[in-house]
């Protein structure tokens, strides 16, 4: 009977013993399949592919265009409900920040553009909190209401960066490449309490753009082209999130870190000596990535799926799916990628590819001009 009862015991073990491991290798099948811990670069590109190969629709938005509201250069967007912030850069060292609703129709410009202390001198980020905004300018951070009059001033922020994000009743500011660390850390009224480093690689100096910060179901990921990494912010820590794996390649962290002492411009020579591997802009939802990427002086892109772990690599991509064009984004909303397309584009693709079908594209080239603001055009991931 103790014999009978023994093996029964060990029975039950063993059960139990295959029951965790396959809880455990069903977990990190999940992990492996959802969380994509390293995006390799080994895979030649493609010449050409269809935009149909990972976008399943595409809709537009053409910004409205009259005297108050003429847009130079975009550089960022911002998505708060229906209304859509887009950050203008009108000189070198002047921006705005304009507001359109859903439909494209221009609403204001938001604050007053100036030095002053109720005003908003050259806007690098804007959040929304609750019914307020806060802005990030060049010299501070500050609060406006919803139709944007100042409310009140936080705190002087004069130092590097352009993202910001705000967490447990932080304010967390973005450095980047620059110091005093990736992440300073503030309380609302411009105490600091913490600053954040990578324990490793240290951080580089540069004056590469393209930096971005990326909220995925408030887990904040950032990227800068110097860093073969993919930073997130979690439980109070700088964790890796991605890793670019360009093999043996010589990259732009690998040469930081050979020269640490070489000021930028030193550095000038020495990238143009050694065309280095790296990424050039990337951008993220919740189930997808999208990057564009610089290997061996040849410029491609890669679109990833997190759902899946399907990568497509492509080096030009024809848009099959409304005959228009296809370009870069520069911010994304649900999982949708956001690009903006000039005017001067979308009439020169339309005239040089004329096609009898009166697709949203070919209406659109029909109803702007040459000289309108650009036209927000949405891409829907899912492949």
């Amino acid at each position: 009977m103790r014999r009978f009862f023994l093996i029964y015991i060990i029975i039950i073990y063993l059960l139990g013993l295959a029951l965790v491991i396959t809880i455990i290798a069903c977990n990190r099948d999940s992990y492996n399949h959802k969380d994509i811990k390293s995006i390799r670069f080994e895979s030649k590109p493609k010449e050409l592919i269809n935009l149909s190969d990972f976008c399943s629709s595409i809709s537009y938005i053409p910004l409205e265009t009259n005297s108050k509201c003429y847009i130079n250069k975009i550089s960022k967007i911002k998505f708060f409900g229906d209304s859509i912030f887009i950050i203008n850069q009108l000189f070198w060292n002047m921006k705005e920040i304009l507001v359109f609703d859903i439909t494209g129709k221009f609403l204001g410009t938001f604050g007053q553009i100036g030095p002053g202390p109720e005003e908003i001198d050259n806007p690098r980020d804007v959040i929304k909190i609750n019914d307020s905004y806060l802005i990030w300018d060049k010299l501070k951070i500050a609060e406006f209401d919803y139709k944007g009059n100042f409310k009140r001033k936080l705190f002087n922020a004069f130092i590097p960066g352009e993202n910001f994000f705000v967490e447990s009743n932080k304010i967390n500011l973005y450095h980047g490449t620059e110091f005093p660390g990736l992440i300073t850390q503030y309380d609302f009224e411009g105490n600091l309490l913490r600053t954040y480093k990578p324990i490793d690689p240290k951080q580089y100096s540069s004056t590469f753009e393209g930096e971005n910060l990326i909220n995925i179901d408030n887990e904040y990921h950032f990227f800068a082209p110097s860093f073969d990494t993919v930073w997130m912010f979690s439980n109070n820590q700088i964790l890796p999130r991605y890793i670019f794996d360009f093999t043996g390649d010589i990259t732009l962290q690998k040469l930081f870190m050979k020269y640490p002492d070489k000021i930028p411009p030193e550095m000038a020579p020495i990238l143009q000596s050694n065309s280095p591997s790296y990424v050039l802009s990337f951008f993220e939802s919740k189930n997808y990535i999208f990057l564009k990427y610089l290997k061996s002086n040849n410029q491609s892109f890669k679109a990833i799926s997190k759902i899946n772990s399907h990568q497509i690599d492509f080096k030009h991509c024809n848009n099959n799916i409304d005959n228009g064009i296809f370009g870069t984004p520069i911010s994304s909303i649900d999982d949708n990628f956001v690009i903006p397309l000039e005017p001067i584009q979308i009439l020169k693709h339309r005239d040089k590819f004329k096609s009898p079908e009166q697709s949203t594209f070919n209406m659109i080239g029909q109803i702007i001009k040459e000289d309108d603001n650009p036209v927000l055009m949405f891409i829907k991931f899912k492949f």
